[in-house]
């Protein structure tokens, strides 16, 4: 039987593991960074425990033109761009069509969101900052990896990953990327996130409007 399997209870047993892992860190000038809806209560928890500051970075997924079903890039609302380069070979589509696609995505997807949200505002700045990424797991790491380089490129001091659970094939590959990977559990092959929490509740995307959430 696998130990690991119903690891968690919930989120928020996941939230205060995760956060016993996380009790000797320095969190100087750092800030807290949410990149699902799924996970926000999550990041939330965290931010409140260390009194931290809190933001959540949109991304929106391009999708593969045959295939729906298949994520074959991200784009964030700073307009950086991750590729699944192996993908694009597969089905045999040009870069050019994914960055006018990430422009396209970025118009009609988070622009709409971002408003909505955040009343217009723009992300706070991560100019100088310590970025903590949090999210319930890490699958693939291509979210992360967005995430990471849209820090990185707006000028974080440091870009770090906390999460309860992630494989440990994608924990060494984060770490040539990031500065830390923060975890409670980290299996050798990743199931799915359901398989490590007994009640896995489905968050909204209302709930980032909550108090001392986003403006």
């Amino acid at each position: 039987m696998d130990k690991k399997k119903n690891y968690f209870i919930n989120q928020e047993d996941a939230a205060k593991r995760l956060i016993e892992e996380l009790e000797n860190v320095n969190f100087y000038n750092t800030v807290i960074l949410s990149i699902s809806t799924d996970a926000q209560s999550l990041a939330q928890s965290v931010a409140e425990y260390f009194d931290l500051p809190l933001e959540h970075l949109f991304l929106d997924p391009i999708l593969a033109p045959e295939n729906p079903e298949c994520t074959v890039a991200l784009v964030s609302e700073l307009m950086d761009v991750v590729i699944n380069e192996n993908l694009l070979q597969s089905f045999g589509i040009s870069t050019d069509y994914i960055y006018e696609k990430a422009q396209e995505h970025y118009e009609k997807n988070i622009i709409p969101l971002v408003r909505y949200m955040r009343k217009g505002e723009k992300i706070s700045s991560f100019v100088n900052k310590n970025i903590l990424i949090v999210d319930e797991s890490v699958e693939t790491g291509f979210s992360i990896e967005l995430a990471i380089k849209t820090c990185v490129n707006n000028g974080c001091k440091s870009a770090s990953v906390a999460t309860p659970v992630l494989s440990k094939d994608i924990e060494n590959y984060l770490l040539k990327i990031c500065d830390c990977v923060y975890k409670v559990i980290s299996p050798d092959y990743f199931v799915s996130t359901n398989y490590y929490y007994k009640d896995l509740q489905t968050q909204r995307k209302d709930l980032l409007l909550r108090e001392n959430y986003l403006v």
